[in-house]
């Protein structure tokens, strides 16, 4: 049992790292697609030649970045989703094992099983 949870713990810090790494991702996209936007104003408005090759060459270059960070973003959303189901298969096996020892186990057992209900009641 210990080893059963201590092991969903592990994949509730993952989903948090992840969580924030999505919001990271989020963050640096809406950051991007602002320059986008900006050097897109800055070509319609422009005249000078010069300028107009520069300008498109670094919005190429950022629309390039912005993709990036968005498939990033979607193997990440992945990686998230597939931890939460882990984390959520590997809560109902340490269940499983915290109701197989209440009622396996004689008085100890059910002794035991209460005393971790009563302490997730509190968490939750």
């Amino acid at each position: 049992h210990y080893t059963s949870f201590t092991l969903a713990d592990r994949l509730t810090e993952e989903l948090d790292a992840l969580r924030a790494y999505l919001e990271m991702l989020t963050k640096l996209i809406e950051s991007t697609q602002s320059q986008i936007d900006i050097l897109k104003v800055r070509i319609k408005q422009n005249n000078n030649r010069n300028d107009i090759g520069s300008l498109k060459f670094e919005h190429r270059e950022l629309c390039k970045k912005c993709d990036a960070l968005r498939k990033t973003r979607e193997v990440c959303k992945s990686q998230r989703n597939m931890v939460k189901r882990c984390r959520n298969a590997q809560n109902a096996i340490t269940a499983d094992r915290r109701d197989y020892i209440g009622t396996h186990f004689g008085a100890k057992g059910r002794q035991w099983r209460a005393k971790i209900m009563a302490k997730h009641k509190r968490f939750t």
